[in-house]
């Protein structure tokens, strides 16, 4: 059997995909879905109406990727990718973020404030450490460089509670390989770690709790299949967000007349950049439309995940500015890294493009090609 070369991109797609359309299967027998801890009754209809929705906006950013990909030509890292001792200053800056992270509280899940300098904390935000990794990271020419920034990164991601770190370690490991090649033999190892990461999955669930908490880590056995049942519900609802969806779409009238009257931030001010200068200029007295569902829906301060359909539904027929928008956002950024990066942070955009942009996370998508913009052109420049 010749070895399957897997794209990061389409793999993330179909992880996506296969996790909502499991949801969505699951909620229409069961009558009912779990959203952010809290029980929803379903109809069918409004459902799959929900999940075709959904299967449109994936299709946007599938042609956005390939729209691209067909034509560009990249440089190799050994031409365009960072040396040794961009690598060393990556490792130390990492190792910085987690002294951050255990001593003032920066980057914790849950955390509602930290005990840093005002000033000091806006440029940590900017130059995001993972954001830093997942640009620079990738490009280095040293294989063993990468890969120990990849390990620190890992650690990192899990003393500040956040467990998508694991899944997004492995999605960066392979933008930097470019392809999953799977064989015979390491299609066996790939399901042998799957199987062992999801059997531990309740205890990794339960120590992002005990981080969050900030309460020790308690190791209980007993009851442990049901623990295990709670984790994959857990981790499905995690993965998807048709059922986020499907709820902005039963109250499609309410979300819209709150975009109108303002009470949710317009989606070119998603951004640290713009919203920080338009806040300077305006006080800014609404919040984001994630924000909004939390406070609105579940009662928390959270962000959740409204996906790119909850922008359809609260601009209605505007939302064609929106996919203009973003669509020549997306091409630029493109531009960018095929003239002056290489295909490892054109797979790394396009991986986040699923899981920032796909779920409705436009800030932090926004931050990362800003960042991207600014470290490539900065790099050619030799700031």
């Amino acid at each position: 059997m010749s070895p399957i070369k897997l794209s990061p991109f389409y793999l993330s797609v179909t992880l996506y995909t296969l996790a909502n359309i499991t949801y969505a299967i699951t909620a229409i027998i069961n009558k009912s879905m779990l959203v952010e801890f809290f029980y929803y009754s379903v109809d069918t209809n409004l459902l799959i109406k929900a999940l075709i929705l959904q299967s449109i906006s994936l299709l946007f950013l599938v042609i956005c990727y390939e729209t691209y990909k067909r034509n560009a030509k990249f440089k190799s890292i050994e031409i365009n990718g960072y040396g040794n001792f961009a690598g060393s200053i990556l490792l130390i800056y990492q190792f910085f973020y987690i002294v951050l992270a255990i001593f003032f509280g920066v980057g914790v899940v849950g955390q509602d404030e930290v005990k840093i300098n005002a000033l000091l904390f806006s440029l940590i935000s900017f130059l995001s450490a993972d954001a830093v990794f997942f640009i620079v990271g990738t490009q280095l020419k040293s294989k063993k460089i990468f890969r120990i920034n990849l390990i620190i990164y890992l650690i990192s991601s899990i003393v500040r509670g956040w467990l998508g770190g694991i899944l997004i370690s492995f999605f960066i490991y392979l933008c930097r390989k470019e392809f999953l090649i799977v064989r015979v033999k390491s299609l066996f190892f790939y399901v042998f770690g799957i199987i062992v990461i999801y059997l531990l999955s309740p205890i990794l669930i339960d120590l992002k709790f005990a981080i969050r908490n900030e309460v020790k880590l308690s190791l209980d056995f007993t009851d442990y299949s049901e623990k295990l049942q709670f984790a994959t519900d857990y981790l499905l609802s995690r993965f998807q967000h048709v059922g986020h969806i499907y709820i902005m779409l039963e109250k499609e009238g309410y979300y819209y007349q709150a975009y109108q009257q303002s009470m949710i931030r317009s989606f070119l001010l998603e951004g640290n950049i713009q919203y920080s200068l338009y806040n300077k200029l305006v006080e800014l007295n609404d919040i984001s439309l994630s924000e909004f569902m939390v406070i609105k829906e579940f009662n928390g301060t959270w962000n959740t995940n409204t996906g790119l359909v909850g922008w359809l539904i609260v601009l209605r027929e505007s939302v064609l500015f929106f996919i203009i928008y973003w669509f020549l956002l997306i091409l630029a950024t493109y531009k960018i890294i095929s003239k002056y990066a290489t295909k490892q942070l054109f797979l790394v955009i396009s991986l986040f493009m699923i899981v920032y942009l796909y779920h409705g996370w436009l800030s932090s998508f926004f931050n990362l090609i800003f960042l991207t913009w600014f470290l490539v052109i900065s790099k050619k420049i030799r700031l």
